[in-house]
């Protein structure tokens, strides 16, 4: 009922495959969904998968549908979604998260229907590392009053920086006119 506690647990919510991480809550219009990224579903792929939620947002409804399957072997992981105009946009991140070597990036998807699978970007990635910035992504948007979108993701400094563990970044993101989502710094 409060922050502050006391916390009942209900148990696992999703159990699917060998290992379920990176839960993301979307509420549609008042239809709350959750999507995850699913391990361990042999022989297929990693998938990330999305099914509806209770009302009350603690029990799994009706079935999982798969929202984008790691076709190229590369990991897809860190989903979030958001909905501009017509299309509802799955960003994402692939590749490596973690290490001196990682080489994480951001990617997106996009269709017309939230519960359908969605199609990836020709020209992915959209956001990956730089000179000063390795294994960038695992993200979520948020949108500011006056309608600019934000990308809050973590990442780490190149040299001394990994030491230090992820750092967290904001990029700010516009959808173009080719209605596909580009990061300003890219």
């Amino acid at each position: 009922d409060t922050p502050e506690g006391e916390y009942v647990d209900y148990g696992p919510l999703v159990d699917f495959g060998t290992e379920d991480i990176d839960a993301f809550v979307y509420n549609d219009n008042g239809k709350l969904y959750i999507t995850w990224k699913a391990y361990g579903l042999d022989p297929r792929p990693i998938e990330i998968l999305c099914q509806p939620l209770s009302d009350d947002g603690l029990h799994l409804e009706g079935e999982a549908v798969t929202l984008l399957v790691d076709k190229e072997n590369i990991g897809n992981e860190g989903q979030c979604i958001f909905r501009k105009g017509d299309w509802y946009y799955l960003l994402y991140s692939a590749r490596g998260c973690c290490g001196p070597r990682s080489d994480y990036e951001v990617r997106v998807a996009r269709s017309h229907k939230l519960f359908s699978a969605f199609q990836p970007y020709d020209d992915n990635p959209i956001l990956m590392g730089s000179a000063d910035v390795l294994s960038i992504g695992h993200g979520t948007l948020v949108d500011t009053p006056d309608g600019r979108l934000f990308y809050l993701c973590h990442a780490y400094l190149r040299g001394a920086g990994f030491y230090l563990g992820r750092q967290p970044f904001l990029q700010e993101l516009f959808v173009g006119s080719d209605e596909w989502p580009h990061f300003k710094t890219g």
